[in-house]
C-alpha cells in the first residue's frame, strides 16, 4: 500500500510522462506535416534512387543502444532480486520486462532483439526514397538509447533498498 506522499509523487511523475508523450507525438506530427510535398510544382520520380546507407554509424548506434539497454536491464533485475530477497516492494512499468524478470536469459534476449530490430528499421529508413525519412533514420535508435538512459537514471536516483533495523 502506498502512502499519500508516494501516490502524490507517482501521479506527478506519471503526469510528466503523459505530457512528454504528447509533446513527442506533436513534434512527430509537425515533422510529418512539414515534410509533405507542396501541391504545386513537384513531380514524382519515376524510379527510386539507390541510397547509400552508412552502416558503420548504424552499427555504432546499435552497439550503444545494446549497451544502454543491457545496463538498464541488469540494474532493473538487480533491484527486483534485492526487493524479492528483502521482502520489499518493486514495480516495473513495462509489461514485457515485468513478465521476463524471473527469466534472465529471455530478459537479455529481449535486449538483443530490440537492438537488432531498431538497427534494421534504421537501415531500411536510410534506404527510403523519401528524403525526410532518410534524414530521420537515426531516430529509432536514439529514442531507445534515451529511454534506456532515462531508466538507468531514474533507477539510480529513486531506488532505496530496504534497510533492516
Amino acid at each position: 500500500m502506498m502512502t499519500y506522499s508516494q501516490r502524490l509523487v507517482f501521479n506527478m511523475v506519471r503526469g510528466f510522462f503523459v505530457v512528454l508523450f504528447w509533446a513527442v507525438v506533436l513534434f512527430l506530427w509537425l515533422v510529418l506535416w512539414l515534410s509533405l510535398p507542396a501541391a504545386q510544382g513537384q513531380e514524382r520520380a519515376t524510379r527510386p534512387a539507390a541510397h547509400k546507407v552508412e552502416v558503420r554509424k548504424l552499427l555504432v548506434l546499435g552497439a550503444v543502444q545494446a549497451g544502454m539497454e543491457t545496463w538498464d536491464m541488469h540494474q532493473t533485475r538487480e533491484h527486483w532480486l534485492e526487493a524479492r530477497r528483502d521482502g520489499g516492494w518493486f514495480h516495473e512499468a513495462q509489461p514485457i520486462t515485468r513478465a521476463l524478470l524471473p527469466h534472465p536469459g529471455l530478459l537479455y534476449g529481449q535486449v538483443a532483439l530490440s537492438a537488432v530490430a531498431t538497427t534494421w528499421l534504421s537501415y531500411r529508413m536510410g534506404q527510403s526514397r523519401r528524403g525526410w525519412v532518410r534524414r530521420l533514420r537515426w531516430m529509432p535508435q536514439a529514442v531507445q538509447i534515451g529511454a534506456s538512459a532515462q531508466g538507468v537514471a531514474y533507477s539510480r536516483v529513486n531506488w532505496h533498498p530496504r534497510r533492516w533495523r
